[in-house]
């Protein structure tokens, strides 16, 4: 099955071949396909799979049938839905870095993806204590929980991070990582986000709109 988010109207759809190649050289399939949905143009390749024609083909009966075949390829597509990520409460530096997580995500970069999570975590632990934020991440992590900016929850969320990203800060790439792995981290990451930043600040907004009303009606009384 050849389902993705289309580009266009961003329904989670399948696109149906219309055009394809196979290559024996590199086991490669490159095809173009329409939305279901919406019938807008998309390309997708792929080369880890096995060309079991063993021969070059561009007949789509042979296109369609490697990617029924092979239901669990990686796709890579073009083109790709826009991201739709922001941060808004969060400092500059810290929102930045936070959307490239995400890019590294969208783009299928996970390891970049994690990497950039993690980075985003202690960024966080040094821009909300300051001077203090010393030693490694694991006691920045507790230092924002014993100050008060993030839950318990949330600072089993920032550990989870730093343990994932642990490894691969280390030169310890070997095991590959997957889709999976990367949008875990982004989920706990944007948790860690939610609670030092997006939290306090919309309940700071809530109570002045609150004192707001409050003075407004007794001006009125």
């Amino acid at each position: 099955m050849a389902t993705t988010t289309c580009p266009y109207c961003e329904n989670k759809a399948h696109m149906t071949p219309r055009w394809g190649r196979i290559s024996k050289n590199d086991d490669r399939i490159q095809f173009a396909a329409s939305c279901d949905y919406c019938a807008g143009l998309v390309v997708a390749e792929t080369g880890f799979f096995t060309n079991s024609l063993g021969e070059n083909s561009t007949q789509l009966g042979h296109v369609q049938a490697l990617i029924e075949k092979h239901p669990g390829i990686n796709w890579s597509w073009r083109p790709r839905p826009e991201l739709h990520v922001s941060f808004e409460h969060a400092p500059e530096h810290i929102e930045q870095a936070a959307v490239e997580a995400h890019s590294g995500r969208h783009y299928g970069n996970y390891m970049s993806a994690i990497l950039m999570a993690r980075t985003v975590i202690e960024a966080t632990a040094k821009h909300l204590e300051k001077d203090k934020a010393k030693g490694n991440l694991f006691e920045k992590i507790d230092m924002l929980l014993e100050s008060g900016h993030i839950t318990k929850r949330t600072a089993e969320f920032a550990h989870a991070i730093r343990q994932i990203g642990n490894d691969m800060a280390h030169g310890d790439i070997s095991e590959p990582v997957e889709a999976i792995d990367a949008e875990q981290s982004l989920r706990l990451m944007d948790e860690v986000l939610a609670d030092a930043f997006e939290y306090p600040a919309i309940h700071s907004d809530l109570l002045e709109t609150y004192r707001e009303r409050k003075q407004q009606r007794g001006q009125r009384s």
